[in-house]
């Protein structure tokens, strides 16, 4: 017989293992058919990289980066992972 100790940790091992509980996903859309996989949005793009760089959620600069579509470009892409790296505070 499980205790209730035990099964609550089964239950948070699962949870912890979840790809849905790893990774940030921000849209549910399937890939196009006969595709593994799809592109990154705007949006995806400006969370995962705030999320690497920073821990945190996107500031107001990476979602203006991302609204005017800048961060599926290379430069715009470039310009953004510049100032990450460079550590600039973040703008609130």
């Amino acid at each position: 017989m499980t205790t209730a100790p035990a099964a609550a940790i089964v239950v948070t091992r699962a949870m912890l293992q979840s790809p849905q509980f790893l990774y940030r996903l921000e849209s549910q859309t399937p890939p196009t058919a006969g595709a593994v996989a799809r592109p990154l949005d705007n949006y995806e793009m400006a969370t995962r990289l705030s999320y690497f760089f920073w821990s945190s959620a996107p500031d107001p600069m990476m979602l203006a980066a991302a609204k005017a579509g800048s961060l599926t470009t290379p430069d715009g892409l470039k310009a953004q992972v510049t100032r990450l790296l460079a550590g600039r505070t973040r703008a609130r």
